[in-house]
């Protein structure tokens, strides 16, 4: 029984971090465009920053 409800937790967390990363990708997938498309260059350190730290 406690093995259940301690799997249950991981997978909660490991589902929680996946979303984190997953919505962390997509601002940096954003910002990168943004910065390519204004032909800001220097704006795509914060974006690699970003996908880094996914």
């Amino acid at each position: 029984m406690y093995a259940q409800i301690s799997l249950r937790s991981h997978v909660a967390k490991g589902s929680a971090s996946f979303l984190a990363a997953t919505v962390v990708l997509a601002m940096a997938q954003e910002w990168a465009t943004w910065a390519l498309t204004q032909r800001k260059w220097w704006k795509l350190i914060p974006a690699t920053f970003l996908a880094i730290m996914a």
